[in-house]
């Protein structure tokens, strides 16, 4: 139960402490430069967010998975070691992939598994208990209810139709750099 500030249309303003997380549902991203200004209206929320939460991004229809790591790369760049923290935690674009962080990792791990949905993947529906399951995870921080246990379940079948989504060569040496820097 969250306790309501106020409501203005289908928008619904909460106190900070009731915030989970955000899931930005897009009908159609088409490009890398409408995929990027929807994480930097994400990031600048999370920015702000002083709590654990949740952040996602679901399409009906989106670019290519090939487009959004460009233009998830193409936003690290940026500042690499503030948006390394500003990515989001779950991208979902509807019958083409599920990507998932790796948030319990060191810097230069992976940053996202990805499950392609195809004949060869998951379904949908498997990727939709994923997204559900991630509010848990990241919004909630705490273990998944019983309802959700299918998808923990379904998540060992599918493993193996999983990948490991890697940084690029530049984005690791300028990781590489800047934590030796530090030490």
């Amino acid at each position: 139960k969250y306790s309501t500030l106020f409501e203005v249309g289908d928008c619904t303003v909460i106190d900070h402490q009731s915030f989970i997380g955000v899931i930005e549902v897009k009908t159609k991203i088409g490009s890398t430069k409408q995929f990027i200004e929807t994480i930097e209206i994400q990031s600048q929320l999370r920015e702000n967010i002083r709590q654990p939460a949740f952040f996602a991004i679901y399409s009906w229809d989106t670019i290519s998975l090939e487009h959004l790591q460009d233009a998830l790369w193409e936003f690290v760049r940026r500042i690499p070691l503030k948006n390394y923290n500003l990515i989001p935690d779950v991208v979902y674009g509807r019958g083409k992939y599920f990507l998932k962080i790796n948030r319990g990792r060191d810097r230069l791990s992976p940053p996202y598994n990805v499950w392609n949905i195809n004949d060869h993947g998951i379904n949908d529906g498997q990727a939709l208990l994923g997204l559900i399951a991630s509010v848990w995870e990241f919004g909630f921080n705490t273990v998944l209810p019983w309802w959700l246990l299918s998808w923990h379940n379904s998540l060992g079948r599918v493993a193996a139709k999983t990948e490991e989504i890697h940084w690029p060569k530049d984005l690791m040496k300028s990781f590489s750099k800047k934590l030796k820097t530090r030490i």
